[in-house]
């Protein structure tokens, strides 16, 4: 379970380069991104939108040996709240499998499916398992319950944030996953900020990977994973750079597994505290009301789907109230039973 490890040593980073907004037929920013990779033989993933022109061809920069491709979604246009989510499967297998064979016309046969906006739902996934992709790419916070699928959300967003983390470097071992578009690209600097950081990752020896490294039997990138992620105290951590954490960083499921553990020690500590304190003073009726008001709040979450840090959050405090409410009946009906016997 801890095979991965729990604190960083050597190559403590991996890093998975996502340019996304691709076309078939190319454009000069994302031409000159390529080649920066391909310069420095540095691997990059780059998501192109299959049927954003009818009449264009692949360009031949996509065909080197350090640029993998995955699907962008169709057109990248809005129906809706975005491209697919809300959509019949109907729909979706439609966009998601004219997509997929517009790219293998051309001799490209994609592993990983990314939905524009990093947004999709449940229908999403049993299309893309029906197609025959083996991973998705979207955001931290997208359904997960599909375990044919593996999970590799995308976690920074900014190549200067990547270079910092980089040379900086991690406690703990991860995947940073950068988000990058051709568009950002407004002026020189921007270029020499990026060939800056393809610098970086050689000299530090980052393992720069592509989708399909990711998708072998040894590495956990289950929805499992996915979900420890959004656990409470790690988000807390990550979200405020704390203790070694960063919020750029999709880390590894020994570690997530271990700060689950501290956080059930910390839920139980402090509400055990609160509880000897006598702050939690509650007859048989009140605590009986509160475990009726902590059931709904749980059923109205799972009913809507609110899956976040917050239900996670919620559904560990019911379930430590629960056992401390237990054992209060139980020893009050001792303490009953010893009276009885005088």
């Amino acid at each position: 379970m801890f095979s991965t490890g729990l604190f960083a040593s050597g190559q403590n980073l991996r890093l998975i380069v996502r340019l996304d907004d691709c076309y078939l037929s190319g454009d000069p920013k994302t031409e000159r991104i390529i080649q920066l990779f391909t310069k420095y033989k540095t691997p990059i993933n780059v998501g192109i939108i299959p049927y954003r022109n009818e009449d264009d061809t692949l360009n031949p920069m996509y065909l080197n040996p350090y640029t993998e491709i995955f699907v962008h979604g169709y057109r990248h246009k809005k129906e809706g709240t975005d491209e697919f989510s809300g959509l019949s499967y109907q729909k979706q297998w439609e966009k998601i499998q004219r997509g997929k064979l517009m790219l293998e016309s051309k001799g490209i046969y994609p592993c990983c499916f990314a939905p524009p906006w990093n947004s999709y739902d449940e229908i999403t996934l049993s299309v893309l398992k029906d197609v025959g992709f083996l991973v998705i790419s979207g955001n931290e916070f997208g359904p997960k319950n599909n375990l044919s699928i593996k999970y590799i959300p995308s976690t920074c967003y900014s190549v200067k944030d990547a270079l910092h983390l980089i040379q900086k470097g991690s406690i703990f071992n991860g995947i940073v996953v950068l988000l990058i578009h051709p568009y950002e690209f407004t002026s020189e600097n921007d270029f020499l900020l990026l060939e800056k950081l393809i610098l970086n990752i050689r000299n530090n020896k980052i393992k720069n990977l592509y989708f399909s490294n990711l998708t072998s039997l040894d590495e956990n990138i289950t929805g499992k994973r996915l979900e420890y992620h959004h656990y409470p105290l790690l988000y807390l951590l990550r979200s405020n750079n704390m203790l070694g954490f960063n919020k750029n960083v999709y880390y590894e499921m020994g570690l997530l597994i271990f700060i689950n553990i501290i956080e059930w020690f910390l839920l139980i500590a402090v509400i055990i505290y609160l509880h000897l304190k006598k702050l939690l003073k509650l007859k048989y009726y009140q605590t009986l009301i509160v475990g009726v008001l902590l059931f709904i709040l749980l059923l109205v979450s799972y009913i809507n789907k609110y899956d976040s840090y917050r239900w996670v959050l919620l559904c560990k405090t019911a379930v430590i109230i629960f056992f401390i409410w237990l054992n209060n009946r139980l020893m009050l009906r001792k303490q009953l039973k010893e009276a009885q016997a005088r």
